[in-house]
């Protein structure tokens, strides 16, 4: 069997250049239904299986992938400008541009970190309490200060009680890297990277806080208004893949396979990522999209991160929860 999935991925990684080749000589010639904006998170990195695998095609529509890489803050901004319809973030973004009066939906949480985040800590550093006084990159999105503020909740800490060195996640796991701070807090693909270094080791992860830091599919309201049915086929598109991972070690393979090589990283690398990642299927979406107060509910870790977001002053204006989240396409089994 483990020949077997080998011999598949390697025909995948060879016939994938010519693939995609295809794919941007067709896109240049062909209307687009669907833009949207991928980053380099590992399930992001999912949407080229799907496009490669045709279940894109096979529900009616032409979808333009807007690969944004690591700049996550530049993916926030293609679908602030309106150059995408779409994209996937984690869920404090959809608040933050709905409190910027940039109205968008969330459709579909596609996964939940489970060892995905984490603080990665030298080696002196040996539990959460040693983390006082020490100098700590954190990246300014509201998603890894929660993380942050979680863990150091837990030893009776607070943000006050360290040195914070706010960078980009590229900058911050760089930071790290070169020895200028004591601790970083990243998620993948850069945990790994930091916790790769010398004398370092992952002292805390989004392992312990299963569903506080999920990824959401999420459109601009006007397009999901005006384009329901495209939505739809999108995320049938998406659960199909998800569907398809589920069947066997060589259909996940395969599909990972594609990421891999589009994302430039190794199949092992890929899969390693996503050790610390739980992939939500259409069922898992139902439990997500009930109401319910704790984290296992969008609507409970959303006004986890509302309330963390409101008191680090990162929502300009008022915006609730429920005006984010449309569950209407979850709850009609995509049929529009």
């Amino acid at each position: 069997m483990l020949k077997k999935i080998c011999l598949i991925a390697t025909a995948i990684i060879l016939a994938l250049p010519l693939f995609f080749l295809r794919q941007t000589i067709q896109s240049r010639r062909q209307p687009v239904d669907l833009r949207f904006v991928i980053t380099s998170w590992p399930s992001s990195r999912l949407i080229y299986a799907a496009e490669s695998k045709g279940f894109f095609k096979k529900h009616g529509i032409k979808v333009k992938i807007i690969d944004a890489g690591d700049d996550y803050d530049n993916a926030v901004e293609i679908l602030r400008q309106g150059a995408a319809d779409g994209g996937t973030f984690v869920l404090s973004e959809p608040l933050r541009l709905s409190s910027e009066g940039v109205p968008v939906k969330v459709v579909a949480d596609l996964d939940y970190s489970a060892g995905a985040d984490g603080i990665v800590a030298v080696a002196d550093i040996r539990s959460l309490a040693d983390l006082k006084g020490r100098r700590v990159a954190v990246p300014v999105q509201g998603f890894s200060s929660l993380l942050f503020e979680e863990a150091l909740r837990r030893v009776s800490l607070t943000e006050a009680d360290v040195v914070i060195v706010p960078q980009e996640p590229l900058g911050a796991v760089r930071a790290f890297l070169a020895r200028r701070v004591d601790a970083v807090v990243t998620a993948e693909p850069f945990l790994s990277l930091a916790a790769a270094r010398r004398q370092s080791h992952i002292l805390f992860s989004s392992a312990e806080t299963p569903g506080l830091i999920s990824d959401v599919m999420t459109f601009r309201a006007e397009y999901v208004s005006a384009h329901p049915e495209k939505v739809a086929a999108f995320m049938a598109a998406w659960f199909e893949l998800i569907d398809y991972l589920e069947k066997g070690e060589a259909e996940r393979a395969e599909a990972f396979a594609t990421a891999a090589i589009a994302s430039g990283v190794t199949l092992s690398k890929l899969e390693e990522e996503f050790r610390g990642i739980k992939l939500l299927n259409f069922a898992g979406n139902a439990i997500a999209f009930t109401y319910g107060n704790d984290i296992t509910s969008l609507y409970g870790s959303g006004e986890r991160f509302l309330k963390f977001l409101e008191s680090a002053g990162k929502i300009s204006k008022p915006v609730s929860v429920s005006s984010v989240l449309e569950p209407a396409f979850i709850r009609r089994g995509l049929r529009w």
